[in-house]
């Protein structure tokens, strides 16, 4: 499954960086890409991984998530 969300907080190549890693390190999601110039992060992840779950992870490293 792929999704798709908006990331507020993501300033510069090392956020990029910092909110894969974040998501990544969810049980689940396979790839996570990050585009500084649209800000937004799209996530492939197996179907029980909840957009609660992503949001979780990128708040704890400092961002936010919302639907795109």
């Amino acid at each position: 499954m792929k999704s798709t969300y908006k990331v507020d907080g993501m300033h510069c190549a090392s956020c990029v960086m910092n909110i894969e890693e974040a998501l990544l390190d969810v049980d689940g999601v396979t790839d996570a890409e990050a585009s500084l110039r649209s800000s937004k992060v799209t996530v492939e992840h197996d179907d029980d991984v909840t957009p609660e779950t992503l949001a979780s992870a990128a708040k704890e490293a400092g961002y936010q998530l919302s639907a795109s």
